[in-house]
C-alpha cells in the first residue's frame, strides 16, 4: 500500500494552530490582570506601589514565549516538493509538523504557569480568601501557592515559574476534580 499521511501533518498543523490561539489568550488575560484600568487591581499586581516591578518584568517573558509558539504554528504541512525522482509526488512532512507541534508544549505549559501564577496574585492582592472560590479555582490556587508565595517584595519570578510550570507537567491541574464541592 501506499503510506500517505497529509492528513496527520495537516492535523498536527491544525492543533498547533490551537495551540497558537490558547497561547495568545493566556497572555492577554495576563495583561489585562496586570492593567488597572482593566482589573482594577495596583500596576502589575505589586501590592507595595509603583516604586516595585511586580509581574512587569514577567511581559517580556510572555511575549516571548507566544512569539516561539506564534513561530512554531505556521503549517509546515504546505511545504511540500516532489521527492524520489519526482515518483512521490507529495512528502507530507508529517515528522517535521509532529516535532514542531510538540515543541510548542513546553512553552504553552510555562504561559500556563505564569497565568496561574498572576491569578493567585491578583486574588492576594484584592484581599479574597479562597473560600471565596469555586471548587476547581480555589484547588488551583492551593497547588500554586504550594509551589511559591505572594509576590509581596521583588524577587526573580523565575523560580516561581518553573516550579509551577513543573507541577502542571507532572499532571497537579490534571487531578483537580472541577465537579467536587
Amino acid at each position: 500500500g501506499n503510506f500517505h499521511i497529509p492528513g496527520l501533518a495537516i492535523a498536527f498543523d491544525t492543533l498547533g494552530l490551537a495551540i497558537a490561539q490558547t497561547a495568545f489568550l493566556c497572555v492577554v488575560r495576563c495583561q489585562k490582570l496586570f492593567s488597572p484600568a482593566f482589573s482594577g487591581l495596583p500596576l502589575q499586581l505589586t501590592a507595595r506601589g509603583p516604586e516595585h516591578s511586580g509581574f512587569a518584568t514577567v511581559q517580556k517573558t510572555l511575549m516571548a514565549l507566544y512569539n516561539e509558539i506564534r513561530h512554531l504554528a505556521n503549517p509546515a504541512s504546505l511545504d511540500s516538493a516532489p521527492v524520489s525522482e519526482a515518483i512521490e509526488d507529495h512528502a507530507s512532512m508529517a515528522a517535521n509538523v509532529v516535532a514542531k507541534t510538540a515543541a510548542m508544549v513546553p512553552n504553552l505549559r510555562f504561559l500556563a504557569a505564569i497565568e496561574l501564577l498572576s491569578a493567585a496574585q491578583a486574588v492576594d492582592v484584592r484581599g479574597l480568601t479562597p473560600n471565596a472560590m469555586g471548587h476547581g479555582p480555589r484547588s488551583a490556587y492551593a497547588m500554586v501557592r504550594e509551589q511559591a508565595a505572594m509576590l509581596d517584595e521583588d524577587r526573580p519570578l523565575g523560580p516561581d515559574i518553573e516550579a509551577v510550570e513543573a507541577a502542571i507537567r507532572a499532571g497537579r491541574l490534571a487531578t483537580i476534580d472541577l465537579l467536587a464541592q
